[in-house]
């Protein structure tokens, strides 16, 4: 902690000087790093934190950076630290005259620290284009092997036509976890086929004829052969009055017959 509060207060002191005559914006972002590195020595590192953000967004000074990686280093958020002393270095080189070799070095052996702080993953994703996000946030380079803190992790796995897959695993400091995601294609859709062009049959005309009941053949319905019989009859009765009539007038009935003919 020593070693990092000393780092600290050199960065500060350079960058108070690189913004002792500058605008209003760089006056303001020396506001915030000076307020910045009051409650960084008092403790309160959330709020020493949004103060050297504040004044990184009013002046990018690399040097800030580090001052950041420093807060959260002490927040145990070590995977921002790395990405934080990264960015540092990165930025500070292409400055003119570039990085100093002594600040270089510190930088170096800081990352160290954090990485031997850290837990690690080791990305097998397929597709290779697939996009992979690690607590929904996308990695800041596409390597094989991520950083992270320790701890519970999602790694979610997304990639056009593919159905998209996450695995949870919970991270170990100074261990290696194995992250093997392949995705499958999705199936394509189930296309429905239309009637045929020009037929006007509906869904209520499909109703219609399949509640239509099946007709019997005639011979097979019991009415059939009532009006078979009630006409049997019919003919049975005209008939039996017909040979009546014509045996009474051929003048063969006796008796019980009766004459009705006239005298």
């Amino acid at each position: 902690m020593c070693t990092s509060r000393r780092i600290f207060i050199i960065l500060g002191l350079f960058f108070l000087g690189t913004v002792a005559h500058a605008d209003s914006s760089r006056a303001q972002a020396k506001q915030h790093f000076m307020k910045g590195a009051e409650l960084f020595a008092s403790g309160d590192l959330l709020h020493a934190l949004a103060e050297f953000e504040g004044s990184y967004r009013l002046n990018a000074v690399p040097e800030v950076l580090f001052n950041i990686a420093l807060v959260q280093k002490g927040l145990h958020r070590y995977a921002d630290a790395l990405r934080s002393v990264e960015r540092f270095v990165h930025d500070a080189q292409d400055r003119a005259p570039g990085l100093d070799p002594k600040r270089r070095a510190e930088a170096e052996r800081e990352m160290a620290t954090l990485r031997g702080s850290m837990a690690t993953l080791l990305m097998k994703i397929s597709p290779p284009t697939a996009t992979v996000l690690v607590d929904g946030r996308e990695p800041d380079a596409a390597e094989p092997l991520q950083y992270v803190d320790p701890g519970p992790h999602r790694i979610e796995v997304t990639a056009p036509g593919y159905a998209a897959a996450h695995e949870d695993l919970v991270a170990v400091a100074g261990r290696t976890s194995t992250v093997s995601i392949e995705l499958r294609r999705e199936s394509p859709p189930t296309s429905t086929a239309s009637p045929p062009s020009g037929s006007s049959t509906t869904g209520a005309d499909l109703r219609v004829v399949a509640q239509a009941p099946v007709r019997k053949a005639i011979w097979k319905r019991t009415g059939f052969w009532v009006g078979i019989g009630a006409g049997a009859a019919v003919v049975i009765v005209v008939g039996g009055l017909a040979g009546w009539a014509a045996h009474r007038n051929d003048g063969s009935c006796t008796g019980t017959c009766g004459d009705f003919r006239t005298q």
